[in-house]
């Protein structure tokens, strides 16, 4: 993961598909629309290089629009950290999709860890 912003989609490792939603390109689809609670955290691996100024960050994208769900983190050197995104109500049209993206200030690229996951519940269909 590149020091450019919130370019680059995370990649999910594992998803465990629930009913209405599909996985395309690292984002989450929805067959039905209606009101679905998305929640998402990220295992940032810990650094060496670690500074009071390293920032690592998770942000929720609905149809490749930022949303204002997100979760920004102090990195300590030679601990990981965890981004997560609580619960939070997203609006969809069936054919709508989800996705997360981070960002780090390293100055190099980071690989992020096996324990990253988006999931979402309907709450309400339309």
């Amino acid at each position: 993961m590149g020091p450019r912003g919130y370019a680059t989609r995370i990649a999910l490792d594992t998803l465990t598909i629930s009913k209405n939603t599909s996985l395309s390109s690292n984002a989450l689809v929805f067959s039905v629309g209606g009101i679905w609670m998305v929640s998402a955290s990220v295992r940032w691996p810990s650094t060496a290089s670690a500074s009071a100024g390293s920032v690592r960050a998770v942000k929720l994208y609905q149809n490749n629009v930022a949303t204002a769900a997100r979760d920004v983190r102090l990195n300590v050197q030679n601990v990981d950290t965890i981004c997560h995104i609580p619960a939070t109500p997203v609006s969809v049209s069936a054919g709508g999709y989800v996705d997360i993206r981070g960002w780090q200030n390293s100055g190099g690229n980071l690989t992020i860890g096996s324990q990253i996951y988006l999931a979402a519940v309907l709450v309400y269909r339309s």
